[in-house]
């Protein structure tokens, strides 16, 4: 009885650092502050590569619960986008909101998350290879000054990102959805 008490303790302490290293909200203010100060390159590797281990493992350890409560906390991380000026904050904030849909995925026994991910790398990248070339510190009112082209493809990126039909995010989001509704999940949709 004690092997099993200590060995899900440490199940519950493993989970709680790999939400810890991907930056699940709660767990998130770390994650914001270092994706503000890094290179677009650094940004995309922290917003995408570093998150497919803990998923991964996540998975494999089948803990529920504690991947529910973080999906649940992840939506209320974009209510701080409101005010935000810097277009790599919105961006951070973004990812971690991702964070909801990647282990909602996770619940699924299949490769949900990874499909959601590799949707999320390709728009991701798309739109800092738009914006890359303007510095680390683009503010969102800098946009104006692109042209139009440059305007247009800012917002297909943004759309991808935001899963808004007809792009393909708004595929991934309506797999892992059905996938939420299959298995009868309804407090995480």
């Amino acid at each position: 009885v004690c092997a099993k008490l200590s060995l899900r303790g440490f199940g519950q302490v493993f989970t709680l650092a790999l939400s810890l290293k991907l930056g699940v909200a709660p767990f998130h203010a770390w994650l914001v502050r270092v994706i503000i100060i890094a290179d677009w390159k650094r940004f995309f590797l922290l917003s995408t590569l570093q998150k497919i281990i803990p998923i991964y493992v996540l998975t494999l350890l089948k803990r529920g619960l504690l991947i529910k409560v973080g999906v649940l906390l992840s939506c209320l991380v974009p209510l701080r986008v409101r005010n935000l000026k810097f277009l790599k904050t919105v961006l951070a904030i973004s990812s971690i909101f991702r964070i909801a849909w990647l282990l909602i995925g996770s619940l699924s026994e299949g490769i949900l998350w990874g499909i959601y991910l590799g949707v999320y790398r390709a728009g991701l990248l798309l739109l800092i290879t738009l914006v890359e070339k303007s510095g680390d510190n683009l503010t969102l009112a800098r946009i104006k000054e692109y042209n139009l082209l440059g305007k247009q493809s800012l917002f297909m990126g943004f759309m991808v990102l935001a899963g808004l039909p007809p792009f393909i995010g708004f595929i991934s989001k309506v797999i892992v959805l059905a996938y939420g509704v299959e298995e009868q999940e309804w407090a995480l949709i």
